[in-house]
């Protein structure tokens, strides 16, 4: 976050296991590239912080970014696991529990062009990422490694 305000200091950054950002900081900073505006940078909690033990707050913290945002950058440690795209699901059930809730209609949102209008854009950063970009001996973009990751795969029984 800091990088993206273009300062080396602002947003804190813990170096142990222990969660050091709690519900959402908030620093506002020039636009670098349209005068007279700011840009608003949000930083969010992690998902699943063991010390609470509670994916409620996790839930409105994450609900409450969505809404406030017009990119969303989601950060996962690593490569992309099972387990980052279990948490991205988590992320996609939070946007269809939005979408109900904010709904007047009993059964949603009439059309989901308009839905979906309200909702940031996307950007996954993999941190601390340090494997080559290698599939089957071939170099790789990182483009290419996401799509790889979210393709289908076939079931055992297939």
């Amino acid at each position: 976050m800091n990088k993206l305000a273009g300062k080396s200091k602002g947003f804190s950054l813990g170096s142990t296991v222990q969660s050091h950002t709690k519900g959402i900081w908030m620093w506002c900073v020039p636009h670098p590239q349209k005068p007279n505006r700011t840009l608003v940078l949000l930083d969010t909690e992690g998902l699943g912080d063991v010390e609470k033990g509670d994916n409620q707050n996790d839930s409105w913290i994450f609900a409450l970014a969505i809404l406030l945002s017009s990119t969303f950058v989601y950060n996962s440690m690593g490569t992309i696991t099972q387990q980052a795209m279990d948490q991205l699901h988590y992320v996609t059930e939070l946007t269809d529990r939005i979408r109900a809730k904010s709904s007047p209609e009993e059964d949603g949102v009439e059309d989901s062009a308009d839905f979906v209008s309200f909702f940031p854009d996307f950007v996954w950063t993999l941190r601390d990422f340090s494997l080559d970009l290698e599939t089957d001996g071939q170099c790789i973009t990182p483009d290419e490694y996401l799509e790889n990751s979210l393709k289908l795969k076939k079931g055992k029984g297939d």
